[in-house]
C-alpha cells in the first residue's frame, strides 16, 4: 500500500466521507500528442517536483 493510499483511507475513515480526495496543487500542466494518434498525453507536475503523465484515449 502506498503512503498516498494510506493517507486517503485514514482521511475517509476519520471523516466518514467517501467523496474526500487528497489533492495536490499542479504547478505545471502539459498536453502533448503521442506516436499513436488515438492517444493524447496529459502531464502534471507539482511545485515540489512530483510528476505524472497519463495517456488518454
Amino acid at each position: 500500500m502506498t503512503l498516498r493510499r494510506m493517507k486517503r483511507q485514514v482521511q475517509r475513515a476519520r471523516d466518514q466521507d467517501e467523496s474526500l480526495r487528497v489533492v495536490y496543487p499542479a504547478g505545471h500542466v502539459k498536453s502533448e500528442g503521442s506516436s499513436d494518434p488515438t492517444i493524447s498525453i496529459l502531464g502534471f507536475m507539482t511545485r515540489e517536483g512530483f510528476g505524472v503523465s497519463l495517456g488518454l484515449a
